[in-house]
């Protein structure tokens, strides 16, 4: 499959050990792998795939729920606070998080800028909005605050954004 595209392909999921990293990355050719609760729950696991493949080919999963990071697919909260835990994972190397606001995904009712915010001005992490874009001045928004990216789901789906005009539109941005 992966031969079959040039288009780069990340994938995360369930992915809580190193066999199953190798598998994606050096088996499949994905791009870059998405860690999520072994990220929290198991730092050494993830300082050792940083140290194997190297923050471009790592991102990790940052699931906000009313200010603390929450994991095993949203049903469990952590004591961990979301702006410590992205320091945390600066400071060992980590390049790039998804980072969702759990009370905003699927809402269209926009992002939670305010959580963005903070995030940018707290560390240099690249980060990638998650939950809640509703349309193209969402979309563009995150380009001008020059967030490095951000995921367009239910706003696409629901044909609420036009993807070849947003395209078009953001590349004079």
């Amino acid at each position: 499959m992966r031969n079959s595209t040039k288009m780069k392909m990340e994938l995360g999921g369930g992915i809580r050990d190193l066999k199953t990293v190798q598998l994606y990355l050096d088996e499949v050719g994905i791009d870059r792998v998405i860690l999520g609760t072994a990220a929290l729950k198991d730092p050494e696991f993830l300082k050792e795939v940083l140290r194997q493949y190297g923050s471009e080919k790592i991102v990790v999963g940052v699931d906000v729920k009313n200010g603390f990071v929450s994991t095993a697919g949203w049903l469990e909260t952590s004591q961990m606070p979301y702006i410590e835990f992205i320091q945390y994972l600066e400071s060992i190397g980590v390049g790039y998080i998804v980072a969702t606001d759990i009370s905003k995904d699927g809402t269209l009712t926009g992002p939670n800028f305010e959580m963005y915010d903070e995030i940018a001005k707290n560390s240099q992490i690249q980060f990638v909005v998650s939950g809640g874009i509703k349309d193209f001045d969402n979309i563009q928004k995150v380009a001008q605050k020059d967030y490095y990216a951000c995921i367009v789901g239910k706003a696409y789906y629901e044909k609420k954004i036009d993807l070849k005009e947003t395209i078009k539109c953001l590349q004079n941005v």
